[in-house]
């Protein structure tokens, strides 16, 4: 345990070192949000010249070169102002964010307890997100291999969420089966304080709540828990609300275990979304420079949400085009004499022209990131900008995609609709009561929704229209996001490969965690303001409700660890993944880290027993590829391309292990140097092997390795 514990202090070394090199950076731009800024910034800069380093073929470490070069030259800074080294600004750094690192520990710590007592690479999609992540820690290369298609890369897939933890992982020299239990602790902590941001940024009091809505459980959780359902039911129940779909709420995410791609999409998503509010509170009122560090920023979140989970640059690109919108309306207004916009919220044209002619008389390079030609500037430069920062994973990606758009004829019930987001709409209603007492034709818009079916949809279109009529800062920009997400998943599916019972399911699963991000910070900016009004008379009442937010995010947090301990199997806590193999399949797992300890250049021939499954998981526990792994995955990544794979590969494998005269051949067609023979093996097949060309590497009970002579 004790070398467990070395290990995590080794990864946060490496989180908070890259975290203090981008301090100073961020300090400069925004006090009150430094901390997170740099935190998150931090790992995506990291990913990014992890990424590109691998492209050209230099070592991982090399990424850190920028970030030490930073730490030199503030210290050198700190030597040139008379103060020693680093000290004092470690002061300032501690004393003004304390209540960041606080969080940061207790979400780690919550989530990390949760996971050294759940930690089995087992279930749902586990084997394949270790998979990939052991695969690019044995092969580090872009694009990565991919471990179920022997020959084949991961450019079918968007990948980019594990590579940043498998590059975490070889710097620090942590096994990949550890990285998976650390994996999801870390998307949390970091996510949780980049909420913690964007409060800090729309609340004056109460900031914690955009934390509390980030982790708190869907209505449905709360409904099925009173009608008495058992825990491990409940919260797989409470995701599965909507016909056809799944509704995942980020807390399930982080119980649950899996890190996919759609959880460690959240990093990106979460920086993204502290960007853009603190863009829309805070851009008349900081300096070019720190404008110009915004937008790249933000392009750099903003290019990682592709290559993580493609599906979420639905909504994150569309929003960052609002926001330079928004920018560059406001910086307009305010930049024109009060005779030209008094009465009016409209701006032509010319007076754009004429406000970017005026503020590009000042004669420096700095005026192109005045406000109103840095929102220009926004605009333009951050979507060009994300795009150039991955531009190789773009023209290398394979991924089928999305076969088209459809319509809806069987929508969301109006209960369904609101056992998964009844706590926004209750919000966001509540907000706009005093607006809609005021301008109660705006329920009208509803009809045509209501006279076709689409009653959820008429609930998000009222609400959607009453942010546009009342425009109040961020909180409604990122409401009015989330309803589009939830309006346009009620009218459109997205056309792919899950058949006609689960159309929806994609769509609602991927787009609708995404409206819950942006609901969170946005209910938060809602719910605090209500809060404020109810306590302002009272200065108790003020401190009653901090206790309720605080005990509230305290429970979230470690009830499900606290739920998790009483069921926990009898070799835990561990932090390693693998720990129940080693009480299950001891063979396998003595093979497995021959495997692991092993430099292989070659593929590996396993047994196929479909998705979902113990099969495949030599491939999925080494990152060694094997010739097929789970083949339904690899058909929806791939198709058909190259042609008639899936019949050729899986009676390829099915001929190695029952056909002596052909084993040999098929191995070497393959690229497979070894030929793994356990019982999976013989429960499946009926095992035949040649007398000569292969012989035995490695054996420990029933399970023995051959190699190509």
């Amino acid at each position: 345990m004790a070398g467990d514990i070395l290990t995590v202090i080794l990864w946060l070394s490496l989180l908070f070192g890259l975290h203090i090199s981008l301090f100073p950076l961020f300090r400069s731009v925004a006090c009150r949000v430094a901390m997170p800024l740099s935190l998150s910034i931090g790992v995506l800069l990291f990913t990014l010249l992890s990424f590109w380093v691998t492209l050209c073929n230099g070592p991982v470490s090399l990424s850190l070169l920028p970030f030490a070069i930073l730490v030199v030259i503030a210290c050198y800074r700190e030597y040139l102002a008379g103060k020693i080294l680093f000290f004092r600004s470690w002061g300032l750094l501690l004393s003004e964010n304390w209540r960041y690192y606080a969080l940061f520990f207790i979400v780690f710590g919550a989530m990390l307890l949760l996971r050294v007592y759940s930690p089995d690479i087992s279930s749902a999609e586990k084997f394949m997100d270790h998979g990939f992540i052991s695969s690019m820690m044995r092969n580090p290369q872009i694009p990565p291999l991919d471990p179920w298609f022997a020959g084949g890369d991961l450019s079918v897939y968007y990948y980019l969420g594990h590579w940043m933890l498998a590059s975490m992982g070889l710097i620090t020299g942590v096994p990949s089966t550890i990285v998976f239990t650390l994996a999801l602790p870390t998307i949390a902590a970091i996510s949780a304080v980049s909420m913690y941001g964007a409060g800090h940024l729309i609340l004056s009091r109460f900031r914690l709540l955009s934390v509390v809505f980030f982790f708190l459980m869907n209505p449905a959780f709360i409904h099925l828990s009173l009608s008495g359902k058992e825990w491990a039911s409940l919260l797989w129940d409470s995701t599965r609300v909507i016909e056809g779909t799944i509704n995942e709420y980020p807390l399930f995410s982080f119980i649950f275990g899996d890190v996919h791609a759609h959880v460690l999409g959240i990093l990106p998503q979460t920086t993204l979304i502290l960007l853009i509010t603190l863009a829309v509170t805070c851009w008349k009122r900081l300096n070019p420079i720190s404008r110009i560090i915004v937008i790249f920023s933000t392009a750099l979140a903003l290019g990682a949400v592709p290559p993580t989970n493609s599906w979420d640059i639905l909504i994150q690109a569309p929003l960052v085009v609002v926001t330079g919108g928004i920018l560059l309306f406001c910086s307009v207004k305010d930049a024109l004499p009060d005779c030209v916009t008094k009465g009016s919220e409209s701006l032509g044209i010319s007076d754009i022209l004429a406000t970017f002619k005026n503020q590009s008389d000042e004669g420096h390079i700095l005026r192109f990131f005045s406000p109103v030609r840095g929102a220009g500037a926004y605009i333009i430069l951050v979507p060009v900008i994300g795009i150039l920062c991955y531009l190789p994973f773009y023209l290398m990606m394979k991924a089928q995609g999305i076969e088209g758009i459809g319509i809806v004829m069987n929508p969301s019930t109006v209960p369904s609709f609101l056992l998964v987001n009844g706590w926004f709409i209750l919000i966001i209603a509540l907000s706009l009561f005093t607006f809609f007492r005021k301008n109660p034709w705006i329920i009208l818009i509803a009809v045509p929704f209501l006279l076709t079916g689409y009653y959820a949809a008429a609930i998000g279109v009222v609400l959607l229209s009453g942010l546009i009529g009342r425009r109040k800062g961020a909180a409604d920009l990122l409401a009015g996001a989330g309803l589009i997400i939830l309006i346009f998943c009620e009218l459109f599916y997205l056309r792919d490969s899950m058949g006609e019972q689960y159309f929806r399911m994609n769509t609602v699963f991927k787009l609708y965690l995404t409206a819950w991000l942006l609901f969170s910070v946005a209910a938060a900016g809602m719910c605090g303001e209500i809060l404020f009004r109810l306590s302002e008379p009272f200065v108790w009442a003020g401190r009653v409700f901090r206790v309720i937010v605080v005990s509230m995010l305290l429970l979230l947090l470690f009830l499900p660890a606290v739920v998790t301990i009483t069921h926990a199997g009898p070799y835990t806590p561990t932090f390693d993944g693998l720990a129940y193999v080693s009480l299950y399949h001891p063979d396998d797992r003595a093979a497995v880290d021959w495997l692991r300890s092993t430099q292989i250049s070659g593929n590996i021939v396993e047994a196929e027993g479909g998705d979902y499954t113990y099969y495949s998981r030599v491939s999925s526990f080494t990152g060694i590829p094997a010739i097929i792994g789970w083949p339904f995955h690899e058909s929806m990544w791939r198709k058909d391309t190259p042609s008639n794979w899936y019949a050729e590969r899986l009676t390829a494998v099915k001929s190695i292990y029952e056909n002596p005269d052909t084993c040999v051949a098929l191995m070497k067609q393959y690229g497979a140097v070894l030929l793994y023979v356990g019982p999976h093996e013989h429960e499946k097949y009926t095992v035949m092997l040649p007398s000569s060309g292969i012989n035995p590497v490695f054996q420990h009970g029933a399970v023995t390795i051959y190699g190509i002579s």
